[in-house]
């Protein structure tokens, strides 16, 4: 079969092209890729297809793959939560900020997360300086590089690992796979680490198929670069017909990439032609009917910087808007809507489910409960039990009263403006319990967040920070590509929403 390289637009079903490539060739198979999502995906769809189980020693994500490579919890443990408060016991080094995950790096706020992009950058730590959340880290160099030092240190003596050292690991023992066939789905989004261990693994197996669009390029702050793709010696092929996007959208799509001579593959698109449509952030504000989606209507808000979310959160919650993403609805606080609901609307007793009467604990004190304990006993007692109503057993009569109340907002934990906004705001808006389904059908996200996905309309705010701005100076291409991605999620509507301060120049409008 030989070496391949599969270009696939948005909706072009580069995945879907690779998966059938795994079920129709023989030999031992390894499919890796980017998202611990998407592998699940793969794998659930693999099982279904072949009618055999399809496990992660054959389709994983990159980590993943470089952790059982490695010998998995035999060789080492993950540095979990627990070690990171245990390091700064040990040492007085602080590398983690709180309720920080430090196995989802990218977030650049510690320097775990530091350690990170110096590794996947092939960054030297005397440039430390350089990582782009350093401002957030809060160190001096020296003593950062020192705490970075006894890290190492640490780790090695008690015998850990973290999410960076899968890969370091890997490429410093030179361990290769066992597989006759390598497939990389999402090839783009790897990062310079990420792609040296590619090149180990491509050089010693001698079928390698990678599917990716170079053009959804995106993670340049941790080493990506579209250039890892086109450089591949492989036979290069398109996907010609996106299934999902529109004329006048991806005609679009490929006018912003040209302008900084970047080309997109010859396809051909659905029939239908989209909208797109220009609007001054004073209009989109004047807008909010517009902003909510529906199961089969889907919205998507995309703003390139965290920064500019609060402010849509806060008009969401404003409105009585249910929705996904950045500050939005957990699965846990629609649960506990639709109870609030429920006990304003109904003359009989209130019935509370198992998942309710968790959420309520998560949401509301401990002093609004009869049943005696702390929360964790309580979860704890909750889990084992196994009726139809919850409430009588653990609310009590004071969780009633506070449930039925004119303003039970005011008796949650950790009340602060955006959360009272959502629930108040909610209640007064939905007279029935609403489905989760009705949650996600409106996304607040950044560009980067939306990578993957689709829905039918999106809303693209084209502010940038004054960073983002000087960096185009050295490369637009870069940022080019980030605004591509978010075009290229609108099935049917695209609405370019410019926003107040610096903007990037999408074409059109005023």
């Amino acid at each position: 079969m030989g070496h391949l390289a599969i270009w696939g637009a948005p909706g072009t079903g580069k995945t879907h092209t690779l998966t059938g490539r795994y079920i129709q060739n023989k030999g031992k198979k390894l499919l890796v890729t980017f998202r611990r999502d998407t592998a699940d995906s793969i794998r659930n769809m693999l099982t279904d297809l072949t009618g055999e189980e399809v496990t992660k020693d054959n389709v994983n994500t990159i980590h993943g793959t470089c952790y059982r490579l490695l010998g998995g919890k035999g060789y080492a443990e993950m540095m979990e939560a627990k070690d990171y408060r245990q390091f700064k016991e040990d040492t007085g080094y602080k590398i983690v900020p709180p309720e920080h995950d430090p196995r989802s790096p990218g977030k650049s706020t510690g320097l775990v997360d530091c350690l990170g992009w110096l590794r996947n950058t092939a960054t030297p730590e005397t440039k430390i300086t350089k990582f782009p959340g350093w401002m957030n880290v809060k160190q001096s160099p020296t003593r950062a590089r020192e705490a970075l030092k006894t890290y190492e240190q640490w780790k090695q003596a008690n015998g850990k690992l973290d999410f960076t050292d899968m890969l370091t690991e890997v490429l410093k023992q030179r361990l290769i796979p066992d597989c006759d066939i390598l497939m990389v789905d999402e090839f783009q989004d790897l990062t310079a680490l990420q792609y040296d261990i590619f090149q180990m693994w491509a050089g010693k197996i001698k079928n390698v198929v990678i599917a990716g669009d170079p053009l959804q390029s995106i993670y340049g702050f941790w080493g990506g670069s579209p250039d890892y793709f086109q450089q591949f010696q492989a036979e290069h092929v398109t996907l010609e017909h996106s299934h999902r996007l529109p004329v006048k959208i991806w005609e679009y799509a490929v006018k912003v990439a040209g302008r900084d001579k970047m080309e997109a593959p010859p396809i051909t698109t659905g029939s239908h032609e989209g909208t797109i449509t220009h609007q001054t952030h004073s209009k989109y504000l004047k807008d909010t009917g517009e902003w909510q989606g529906t199961p089969d209507n889907t919205v998507f808000h995309l703003v390139r910087s965290n920064y500019q979310a609060p402010a849509i959160a806060h008009e969401m919650a404003r409105n009585g808007i249910l929705w996904d993403g950045i500050s939005g609805w957990t699965e846990q606080e629609t649960a506990v809507l639709n109870v609030l609901i429920r006990a304003r609307q109904s003359d009989n007793r209130l019935i509370i489910s198992k998942y309710e009467m968790l959420a309520l604990l998560e949401q509301f004190p401990l002093n609004v409960f009869a049943y005696g304990g702390t929360k964790k006993s309580i979860r704890a007692d909750i889990k084992k039990e196994q009726r139809e109503d919850y409430g009588p057993l653990f609310g009590g009569e004071s969780l009633y009263k506070i449930l039925e109340s004119p303003d039970p907002v005011s008796h949650m934990s950790h009340k602060g403006e955006l959360k009272r906004a959502k629930f108040q705001n909610a209640l007064k808006r939905y007279s029935k319990p609403v489905k989760w389904q009705d949650v996600q059908a409106t996304t607040l996200t950044t560009i980067h967040g939306s990578k993957g996905l689709e829905a039918d309309k999106v809303f693209l705010h084209t502010g940038i920070t004054k960073n983002i701005k000087k960096g185009m100076r050295r490369n637009r291409a870069e940022e080019a590509r980030v605004f591509y991605v978010g075009i290229t999620r609108a099935k049917n509507g695209l609405v370019i929403v410019k926003d107040k301060g610096d903007n990037f120049p999408l074409p059109g409008g005023r």
